[in-house]
């Protein structure tokens, strides 16, 4: 039989920082609720996507920022 043993762990920290990049005459989008149905290009995959969709956008999709 083993030994007990203490653990102690730190707490979990997710850090994610997203930008919204538009052409500076857009004034459409002000707030991310702005972008419920709208088409909004984000890297497959990725939580940016999800968030897309999670507020009611559509997601273009890539899988290289190259085409976007």
């Amino acid at each position: 039989r083993r030994n007990a043993k203490s653990l102690t762990y730190s707490q979990r920290r997710n850090l994610l920082q997203t930008a919204l990049i538009m052409k500076s005459d857009n004034t459409t989008i002000k707030s991310i609720d702005d972008i419920k149905g709208k088409k909004i290009a984000a890297a497959t995959g990725t939580a940016n996507a999800q968030n897309v969709k999670k507020f009611g956008g559509e997601t273009v999709s890539s899988t290289d920022f190259s085409t976007i």
